[in-house]
């Protein structure tokens, strides 16, 4: 029996990847002198925003980039909204009982941000950032303090994800691991960390949450 439900949010809840891509950008042409590439970008994520742009800038910039940053961030983000079909997930998930929280590695300003312009800041609990924690994913230390939070142990709980480092610090942590293809930007990457399941779309996993969650499932 899965009784708790720990999401990423970027490319998992939203389709944030290209607002945060711009957001990024408008940071390097004015900081760095010109845009990074879509591959220079994603190789850096893993750490904060605000240690990603803290290391290329020089220290006395490093507040005020950091600030333009998350400005940009901000004044970009109307109109980003959830997946087709994660509401739904949400609710049904609610109705059901089960525990919801996220663990990201965003920072938790753009965080509180993104949750707080998608109005679901009040549905998870707890919201576990890259700055609550020393190792950011992979490393499974978020998941740990998401389980010591909610009180549920690793082989009730599932981890909800877009990006291999998801699937593999759900595998450390011991937790059952689900795929979100329908953010599809490396699901060849995704699915070689052997997630327990994938799905296509998010009404593939409320599927399975109605028809499989209330059975115990074996792994």
């Amino acid at each position: 029996m899965i009784d708790a439900f720990v999401f990423d949010i970027d490319g998992t809840l939203a389709d944030t990847f290209p607002l945060i891509v711009r957001a990024f950008n408008e940071f390097a042409v004015k900081y760095l002198g010109e845009p990074w590439t879509i591959e220079e970008l994603v190789a850096q994520f893993g750490p904060p925003e605000s240690e990603i742009i803290g290391n290329r800038v020089e220290p006395e910039l490093r507040e005020e980039a950091i600030e333009y940053y998350y400005r940009a961030y901000e004044d970009m983000h109307d109109g980003t909204s959830l997946f087709d079909g994660i509401s739904e997930v949400i609710l049904d998930l609610e109705k059901r009982g089960k525990k919801l929280s996220i663990f990201t590695g965003k920072g938790r300003r753009s965080t509180d941000i993104t949750l707080g312009k998608l109005e679901i800041e009040n549905r998870f609990a707890p919201v576990v950032t890259g700055d609550d924690v020393t190792n950011g994913k992979p490393h499974p230390e978020g998941l740990f303090k998401v389980m010591d939070d909610i009180g549920i142990p690793a082989g009730r709980v599932a981890m909800v994800g877009d990006h291999g480092g998801d699937i593999i610090s759900g595998h450390k942590a011991g937790v059952y691991t689900i795929a979100a293809l329908w953010h599809g930007y490396d699901n060849d990457a995704l699915m070689r960390a052997e997630p327990h399941v994938a799905f296509e779309q998010p009404r593939d996993l409320l599927e399975w949450v109605r028809n499989e969650i209330p059975e115990k499932i074996t792994w």
